[in-house]
């Protein structure tokens, strides 16, 4: 039987985007974040978390702030009961031309735990064009969440598909 998934970016989509976090007491939940994870793992979905993180390449926070978000992101989940699969993250900078920046697919699991991956019944969810492009690469649906830089986003690319947060994207699977 094959895995369907809901790959989901970080900042601006699951927690507060703070613009390169380098504190990990700057970290917060976007609203209705946790509700609309756990509906997602509800209805079945792995979740996996792929961010671009580019300013450890362009050495604006250190590899060690980096982790101590990450720590401080998965407590926050972790206390809210939240189950993430994997986190995954590329700390190139957009000229590197890397395979693992998203919308270019290297991070993405083909498989879990030894089932493939349903990638046409998955989707993508993010607040930017490479979340969305991410999704068309691997010939799932893209969903924009309005949160973060969705608003923006939403103005440059009106026809992708918009939801409020992550409640309202977990509502529509």
């Amino acid at each position: 039987m094959l895995q369907r998934a809901v790959i989901l970016d970080r900042d601006g989509t699951i927690i507060e985007d703070r613009h390169y976090l380098k504190d990990p007491h700057g970290v917060e939940l976007i609203p209705n974040a946790v509700e609309g994870l756990k509906r997602m793992r509800e209805k079945g979905f792995l979740l996996f978390v792929l961010s671009n993180q580019s300013g450890v390449g362009r050495g604006l926070i250190t590899s060690d702030q980096f982790w101590a978000v990450h720590k401080r992101v998965c407590e926050v989940l972790q206390a809210e009961k939240v189950e993430i699969d994997e986190f995954a993250f590329c700390f190139h900078r957009p000229e590197d031309e890397c395979g693992c920046r998203k919308p270019k697919t290297d991070l993405v699991r083909k498989e879990w735990k030894g089932q493939a991956i349903d990638w046409k019944n998955s989707y993508v969810v993010g607040d930017s064009p490479c979340d969305i492009e991410l999704a068309d690469a691997l010939g799932g649906k893209g969903l924009l969440v309005l949160s973060g830089k969705g608003g923006k986003t939403r103005i440059s690319h009106p026809a992708y598909p918009a939801f409020a947060d992550l409640l309202a994207v977990a509502v529509s699977l």
